[in-house]
């Protein structure tokens, strides 16, 4: 009886200390915590639901464009809707990341702080930071993934002994026919020296929207297509040694060099991420006349 009378006086304090507290605080979070790369957008919400007459001060909001840990808080929305005795407050908070590894790490959204007031009387509402995985543009090393377990992984392949040659043919098989198919329905670019890397990185770019998180993976693109063409990683000190061995590119000097200084600056500049000199549709163009030179069209 005792233990009964405990359990229900214990109850009774839950609820009301349930019942004294002058909000309710609701989170919307990203779906997935890896993948993440260097200029990636990063969108979390929260709702506040705040009992009157306790109302929510602007000026505690988190500021506009602070940068914390290479992770800058890009935009800010507020907005309200009341009902009876409860004003709900949606609070949209976007991020866009600038920290960049040689490995994947692990970083953190912020935790942000806010107050509601009450006839001066300040009540502090914390927004829990969100912790996430940001891995590196190349890879370098060797990696061990069972050094490296992750729950977001999959169950890594065993042996499937007598299915291998059957396998094997099959893949054959799958094989030839798409290469029939390709050779029967293809268009122009997937004959002999119509589709190199540059050819694809048009395509690439030519298929991204017009938005300004799609300046990096433009400039992604083209320096894959640079590093396929050159057989390694192209960096701008071997510009001589690139023309030297592919003379076509010659024209393209001063464009490859302006290239260069740009990524730089989208890539791995304070300003990276931001709206570029160049948009997206100057870098499909440089693109388009690399692809003509490694057509031997310039």
């Amino acid at each position: 009886m005792k233990i009964l009378a405990a359990g229900l006086l214990m109850l009774l304090s839950i609820t009301a200390s349930a019942a004294d507290k002058p909000f309710e605080l609701y989170e919307r979070n990203p779906e997935r915590r890896i993948g993440y790369f260097i200029g990636d957008i990063i969108e979390r919400s929260v709702e506040i639901a705040a009992r009157q007459p306790y109302a929510l001060s602007a000026a505690s909001l988190p500021v506009k464009g602070l940068m914390r840990q290479g992770i800058e808080l890009r935009e800010v929305k507020l907005s309200e809707q009341k009902s009876a005795g409860v004003t709900h407050y949606c609070l949209d908070l976007v991020y866009q990341v600038f920290a960049h590894d040689d490995h994947a790490r692990k970083l953190t959204l912020p935790e942000e702080t806010i107050r509601l007031v009450n006839a001066g009387k300040p009540v502090q509402v914390s927004i829990p930071a969100w912790p996430f995985s940001l891995s590196p543009v190349a890879a370098h090393g060797e990696a061990y993934i069972e050094q490296d377990m992750s729950p977001y992984r999959g169950p890594m392949l065993v042996g499937f002994g007598y299915y291998k040659p059957l396998l094997g043919v099959s893949l054959v098989l799958v094989i030839v026919s798409l290469f029939g198919l390709v050779y029967i329905n293809g268009d122009a670019a997937w004959f002999p020296g119509m589709g190199g890397p540059f050819a694809a990185s048009y395509r690439r770019i030519s298929g991204l929207p017009d938005l300004p998180d799609s300046t990096p993976a433009a400039v992604a693109s083209i320096h894959h297509a640079f590093n396929q063409t050159f057989g390694k990683n192209l960096f701008r000190q071997q510009m001589d040694e690139f023309i030297r061995l592919h003379p076509a590119f010659s024209g393209m000097r001063p464009q490859i060099a302006a290239f260069f200084e740009l990524s730089d600056g989208v890539l791995f500049g304070p300003d990276a991420g931001r709206e570029q000199a160049a948009t997206l549709a100057a870098l499909a163009e440089f693109c388009e006349r690399c692809r003509h030179c490694e057509r031997g069209l310039a």
